[in-house]
């Protein structure tokens, strides 16, 4: 679990989102894929929200 200064930047960085989803692709194991894709979903919804900018001002 990352920490919410953590989880911001990848947030807001395709990047590491896509190498998230492109290791765990590589992996060949679906649940680790589909923890990858509801991982990215999660940061991307929080983002969305501003959860991620909430829990920051803190």
């Amino acid at each position: 679990m990352r920490n919410p200064e953590e989880e911001l930047a990848f947030a807001k960085s395709m990047e590491a989102q896509y190498e998230l989803i492109k290791v765990a692709f590589e992996s060949g194991n679906e649940e680790t894929f589909d923890q990858a894709i509801l991982e990215v979903e999660q940061a991307r919804s929080s983002l969305k929200k501003g959860i991620l900018d909430m829990i920051q001002d803190d």
